[in-house]
């Protein structure tokens, strides 16, 4: 009898485990049909196109401080077309040059009837506004991990008054080389490639963009080697006279 509750209960473990796990995968990701309105309205405000099969979640932002710690989070968003995918990155900064503590539950619809509309508020009304960055990086993708970086384009909305004299959006890609289209290992040392976005005096709601392929017969492969691996944007922006950086991974 007691090996027959032992055998129930490490099965119940293995269950109940399991289920944690895809629920939390499933909690950390919102498809666009699952926006809520004022999320949809706000993404698309600041030129998100959003459709059924985005992909969007919420990662961190490390501020560029002597402490170099999380500092809020953005929204990421994931797009693939005709296999040139795009990740866009909403970076919301407040009046005191942070970003938001939000969460995927901040974006997500809520039933109808627990609000007027069945949508959740967004951004949340503690959200001090001074200005919002769009920036996207362009790639393609050949395979699971495997990326060649094209290009990367950024604008800037206003929700305060402010003087913003410099935005500079680096988008780059940490990896190792494999021949494209073949992914072969180069056995060459990692690699990053970079492209940068600089614009002084930037106008808001103006596009700006750099093209800056990587090798047309090579790809980075991100999925294994040093901690500094894989693909991100660091934003640099200079407003009222004060300049910080942003970075945040892809």
């Amino acid at each position: 009898m007691k090996k027959l509750v032992a055998l129930f209960m490490g099965v119940l473990f293995i269950f109940n485990t399991a289920f944690s796990v895809q629920a939390g995968s499933e909690d950390s990701y919102v498809s666009g049909k699952e926006l809520s309105e004022d999320a949809l309205a706000f993404l698309e405000k600041n030129g998100v196109v959003i459709n059924d099969s985005s992909v969007i979640r919420i990662t961190d932002v490390k501020q560029e401080t002597e402490s170099d710690v999380d500092n809020g989070q953005a929204i990421v968003i994931v797009n693939n077309n005709d296999g040139v995918e795009t990740t866009e990155v909403v970076l919301m900064i407040d009046s005191e040059g942070n970003a938001p503590s939000i969460c995927t539950a901040d974006l997500r619809k809520v039933p109808t009837g627990m609000k007027a509309g069945g949508s959740a508020d967004f951004p949340p009304l503690s959200w001090d506004g001074r200005y919002v960055i769009h920036a996207v990086a362009v790639y393609n993708t050949p395979g699971s991990s495997f990326y060649q970086p094209t290009g990367a384009y950024f604008h800037y909305t206003k929700y305060q008054t402010c003087t913003v004299s410099y935005i500079q959006v680096l988008y780059f890609c940490d990896g190792f080389p494999y021949t494209y289209p073949g992914l072969v290992d180069l056995n060459l040392s990692e690699t990053v490639h970079n492209i940068y976005v600089t614009r002084y005096n930037p106008v808001a709601g103006t596009m700006y963009n750099t093209s800056n392929p990587y090798n047309s017969s090579r790809c980075l492969y991100t999925g294994s080697g040093s901690p500094f691996v894989g693909q991100g944007i660091t934003f640099t922006a200079t407003v009222n006279g004060s300049t910080t950086s942003y970075t945040v991974m892809l």
